[in-house]
């Protein structure tokens, strides 16, 4: 009777690479044909303690499975007779071969870790109302000042590879470093990557023009029409009309007048200025 089983794969360890069913039985046929090279049933070899230690524990915790098992083993050395007999393969080799013909067919799993379990993200929203901001503290330390009429979207914690909010309006960060895990703000179509540094982001939906301005460190910024980097007193402007991206050297100090209360223009227009004052 052919009795069908799912496909499954071994892992050694780290340093060697998984291998599928179909290529496990390949080395067996190799070596029960008396082909198989060194390297080959040096490879074989790798898989008995390895998978004796995993999943014989495994086979024997039912008493169900145990008994299929035992049927299993004995209907497939039988049924190897007509060629070399599997068990003159050396009892190490051996054992681990018919676990693995038992791992087949009873549909256990492969060594490979079982998916994580995914866990929901819990987002947290802070918003400012006009004439009103507030400062923050994020998951990772990092600290945030948030201007009037905006709104700051985070994660509960942050995952394991970025630190990623959203930002509707204008706020000034002060990022823990961390090189391993990059701090992302999304404003609509602008994205600002930094690694550790202190920056402003204004970018209130709606408006003609959305700017970044780096205090101190580096930061990256990104549309889909370029890319930027800036350093300290340089801030770029983003056109949404035009989607030009443009860099200047500024005053970085002057433009984080806000967060003190302090609202200072440089030829600004009459339009800007009320703007800036309704707020």
């Amino acid at each position: 009777m052919d009795v069908r089983h799912p496909p499954f794969s071994v892992c050694i360890s780290e340093s060697t690479p998984c291998m599928t069913e179909n290529e496990i039985k390949a080395l067996i046929e190799k070596y029960l044909k008396g082909t198989i090279n060194k390297d080959e049933e040096r490879l074989l070899e790798q898989f008995d303690k390895n998978i004796i230690e995993r999943y014989a524990p495994r086979l024997t915790q039912v008493p169900e499975t145990q008994k299929k098992a035992q049927q299993h083993l004995a209907s497939v050395i039988g049924g190897s007779r007509k060629r070399r007999p599997i068990l003159k393969m050396g009892l190490r080799i051996a054992a681990s071969v018919l676990l693995l013909l038992c791992i087949g067919y009873l549909g256990i799993e492969g060594t490979q870790e079982s998916p994580k379990e995914v866990v929901p993200v819990v987002l947290l929203t802070k918003q400012t109302n006009w004439g009103q901001k507030i400062s923050m503290v994020l998951p990772d330390g990092s600290s945030v000042k948030l201007n009037s009429g905006s709104t700051l979207t985070f994660p509960e914690s942050f995952n394991d590879s970025t630190r990623e909010v959203v930002l509707d309006g204008e706020a000034f960060f002060d990022v823990v470093k961390n090189p391993k895990k990059p701090f992302v703000i999304k404003s609509g179509e602008l994205k600002t990557t930094v690694l550790g540094t202190s920056f402003n982001v204004n970018a209130y939906k709606g408006e003609q023009i959305m700017a970044v301005t780096v205090l101190s460190g580096e930061v990256g910024v990104n549309t889909a029409s370029g890319q930027l980097q800036l350093l300290p007193n340089e801030q770029c402007i983003f056109d949404i009309n035009t989607k030009q991206l443009v860099k200047e050297h500024v005053n970085a100090k002057e433009i984080l007048l806000w967060k003190d209360g302090i609202l200072k223009f440089n030829d600004a227009g009459l339009g800007q200025v009320a703007e800036a004052l309704e707020r």
